[in-house]
């Protein structure tokens, strides 16, 4: 009896060797270029996570891709540099305030105060604009001398005036009805309103 179980013992030692020599001769005769499942699967999953560059192109170093980065709004004519300032006279106002046209931000309205507020994607701002199209900090909206005053804040794809402008805005006054959009005419849109508005002394440019 024990001579058997030794037996079956070395037996099983002898098919367990066999076993492992047989599956280090296969995965060193295994064909180039094959892949297990899992390899297959880890390809594919990161190319589905990879972003398409052909339809965005993100402020971030060449090769590396931020999700938290602004998108550049690429045109099919690009815009003239802004200009550095205006001669286009707003009017005089008492009070102002610009309201959502579009987006997230649509019919609500949010007041100028005299010190101004920004607009932008940060956290910070006092309108929070959820468009990676809007950089971080945007524009600025405030008043001067009784002039309600748009500055753009050297943002990466500008600040427009009415439908009507080809050219992005850096410094602008502003004039009750006018519509402001940031980050190009298909970008968030804004009503400029204001009341105890007095018209420019200049006709309008």
């Amino acid at each position: 009896m024990p001579s058997t179980l030794v037996a079956l013992l070395v037996l099983a030692v002898l098919l367990i060797a066999c076993l492992v020599i047989w599956r280090r001769v296969r995965s060193l005769h295994k064909p180039l270029g094959a892949h297990s499942i899992t390899d297959v699967d880890e390809a594919v999953s990161t190319y589905s996570k990879a972003p398409r560059a052909d339809l965005l192109e993100a402020v971030s170093p060449k090769g590396a891709f931020d999700p938290d980065a602004t998108l550049v709004y690429k045109r099919a004519n690009p815009a003239p540099a802004a200009t550095a300032a205006s001669d286009r006279k707003g009017a005089t106002v008492d009070s102002a305030s610009i309201i959502g046209l579009s987006g997230s931000k649509r019919g609500q309205s949010y007041p100028v105060v005299e010190a101004g507020i920004t607009i932008g994607r940060s956290a910070s701002c006092d309108v929070v604009l959820d468009d990676h199209r809007v950089s971080s900090r945007h524009a600025w909206v405030g008043i001067i001398e009784g002039k309600a005053i748009l500055r753009d804040l050297e943002s990466t794809n500008g600040t427009f005036l009415n439908t009507a402008s080809e050219s992005p805005i850096h410094k602008v006054e502003l004039r009750p009805g006018d519509t402001i959009f940031f980050g190009g005419h298909q970008g968030d849109q804004f009503r400029f309103v204001a009341s105890g508005a007095a018209k420019p002394a200049e006709s309008a440019s």
